[in-house]
């Protein structure tokens, strides 16, 4: 779920079935109560339960396998919502990097949509400039891979300053729309 989320009065509206995707929270001393002036933070990122248990919005997506260990599967800010269907963002970019070795860098991307919610791009860094849009669908339709559209760009995609290997989602988006 985008955006705040109050307590439904019972774990087992929010809780999912090992594995199915879902947010990781997390609960414990260690979790702090709140932000330094941020009120609009706090209502993003904690939970409290029926118990006053505060939980703590890590902002990660996964699964529990059956042994009970979770497996990242991307970021709430990242996930597709396509039709209703949640659609994470780095699982589709590993399946197309998987068919494309030669990409230097995906991004799988949601941009809203009237009919579709968000619409699925598929934005490929192709530095060798060899490849084209419809070459690429043509590749990951064949494949199976969902896709609303592909965008190839020679141009490096946006990274996070912190990190500069992480795909700036909001920049790229913003950067699609201009």
């Amino acid at each position: 779920v985008k955006g705040p989320i109050n307590f439904p009065g019972s774990w087992e509206e929010l809780e999912v079935v090992p594995g199915e995707i879902g947010e990781l929270i997390v609960s414990g001393d260690h979790v702090c109560r709140d932000y330094f002036n941020n009120p609009a933070a706090i209502l993003e990122n904690k939970i409290t339960d029926d118990e006053g248990l505060l939980w703590h919005r890590m902002g990660d997506t996964g699964y529990l396998d059956k042994n009970g260990a979770f497996w990242l599967a991307g970021r709430i800010h990242t996930t597709i919502i396509r039709q209703g269907q949640f659609y994470h963002a780095q699982q589709i970019e590993q399946q197309v990097m998987s068919i494309l070795p030669n990409l230097k860098r995906v991004a799988a991307l949601g941009i809203e949509d009237t009919e579709l919610g968000e619409k699925l791009l598929v934005v490929a860094e192709d530095a060798s400039g060899r490849l084209d849009s419809e070459e690429i669908a043509r590749e990951l339709s064949q494949k199976g891979v969902l896709h609303d559209k592909v965008i190839v760009t020679a141009g490096p995609l946006p990274v996070d300053p912190r990190h500069n290997s992480k795909i700036d989602y909001n920049l790229l988006r913003k950067e699609i729309n201009a």
